[in-house]
């Protein structure tokens, strides 16, 4: 029967294998302070975001208002409608921000960015002067 014989490092395998695990410590140690400064990162981030969408939606106001729905209902003609604090079509909020600057500001002036339409502008009219059926007639049986 054969003996099997366990080899001992030498003091220098030793040594080259506890700086191989500290390197490697070290290394693991830089990449959990990166991550968790990318998650604290972005928690900021979104924190700003969130912050700056909280106070867009608090200086608007849904279009139609609830008075203007009120008064279409009882049969009002609403011509121009309260200034929602939406940016103009076509420009986004940051774009807005900066043109804000050039012209006075909403509460001041009645809708800005807004088109104000004629009562006969509105009026649409089918194609070939056809009049508009909104339901199907059934025969009565």
């Amino acid at each position: 029967m054969a003996e099997t014989v366990v080899r001992q490092p030498t003091e220098a395998e030793r040594h080259q294998q506890e700086q191989a695990n500290k390197s490697a410590k070290e290394r693991n140690a830089k990449a959990t302070k990166d991550a968790e400064a990318a998650v604290q990162s972005n928690t900021e981030e979104r924190a700003k975001m969130n912050a700056e969408v909280m106070e867009r939606q608090e200086k608007s106001k849904p279009t139609p208002t609830q008075e203007e729905n009120d008064k279409a209902a009882a049969g009002v003609t609403i011509e121009e409608h309260e200034y929602d604090g939406s940016p103009p079509q076509g420009q986004t909020p940051e774009e807005a921000v900066a043109a804000a600057k050039h012209y006075k500001q909403p509460e001041d002036s009645a809708q800005v960015g807004a088109t104000r339409h004629r009562p006969e502008e509105r009026q649409s009219k089918p194609a070939g002067g056809a009049a508009y059926s909104t339901r199907a007639s059934t025969p009565k049986s």
